[in-house]
């Protein structure tokens, strides 16, 4: 009998190490921590979690070190958020944030549009030298000059790198006369229900406000540059499990995903069935 029960203890020791020391999902975003980006990553590992997987946080605070993690990775299990945003800061600051996506799956889309809002007494788009912030990793000048020119105005377009919050305040306290917001994570439609601010156009066709497009002249690609275009991919995970991820992550298939869309006032794109990457288009 105590033969019997060394046997089935040897034998039943070494699963329970192999269970334990399955490699950890790594899930990566630039963040930083206690960003919108680092709320994205925890949604993220609770899902891959949900499946059965063990999780691990890697969040840099830039992209470029995102993509080194991701590009280096091996056979390491990942999951990265990506934003077209990347592609920009890649263009307009020379960081090196091209992650390569061959071999990984496509698991979630979702576009985010840009909100032009302004504090609750709006100045009139052609005020002189109208102080306009945007993304710094978005090609602010490329646009500032595309809009003055069609228009005749003057705009002053500052470029930031700040959060959603950081710009509101700004608005709030008259630093700055619009910024541009991505509407997702910042509860813009809560803060102009109470007054707070006033958001005037989208740059994105067919939204809740007026496109901006049909509000000033511009060049067809200025909302593309300004609307984000997000994308959740895996690599190196089970290929049974690709099928189960994909719903995890599908806000019209998982109800926890569905609140957290909701919530956070995303717009679902459907998966493509070529796996496209697609950044550039909204």
């Amino acid at each position: 009998m105590k033969q019997l029960l060394l046997i089935l203890f040897l034998f039943c020791v070494p699963l329970a190490q192999a269970e334990t020391n399955v490699e950890p999902v790594i899930v990566t975003h630039p963040g930083p921590k206690g960003s919108q980006g680092d709320q994205e990553v925890q949604q993220a590992m609770k899902l891959m979690e949900g499946l059965g997987y063990t999780t691990e946080a890697y969040i840099p605070g830039t992209c470029a070190d995102s993509a080194k993690a991701w590009n280096s990775a091996g056979n390491k299990p990942m999951v990265m958020l990506y934003s077209s945003t990347w592609g920009q800061a890649e263009r307009t600051q020379g960081k090196p944030c091209t992650a390569d996506f061959t071999g990984g799956t496509v698991v979630q889309r979702r576009l985010v549009p840009s909100w032009m809002c302004s504090a609750p007494n709006p100045k009139p788009f052609n005020t002189p030298e109208l102080k306009v912030a945007l993304q710094a990793s978005t090609p602010w000048k490329d646009i500032q000059d595309d809009i003055n020119k069609k228009n005749g105005w003057s705009w002053k377009i500052i470029p930031v790198d700040q959060s959603g919050k950081e710009a509101i305040m700004q608005l709030i306290n008259g630093d700055i006369d619009y910024a541009f917001i991505g509407q997702g994570g910042n509860n813009l439609k809560g803060k102009v229900a109470r007054g707070e601010i006033k958001c005037q156009v989208s740059s994105m066709p067919n939204d809740s406000i007026p496109f901006m497009g049909a509000e000033f002249k511009m060049s067809g690609d200025v909302n593309h540059a300004l609307s984000k275009n997000y994308i959740t991919v895996v690599k190196n995970v089970k290929s049974p499990d690709i099928a189960k991820i994909k719903d995890a992550f599908n806000p019209t298939k998982s109800e926890e995903v569905k609140k957290y869309f909701e919530f956070n006032e995303f717009n679902y794109r459907p998966l493509e069935d070529n796996n496209q990457i697609n950044l550039d288009e909204s």
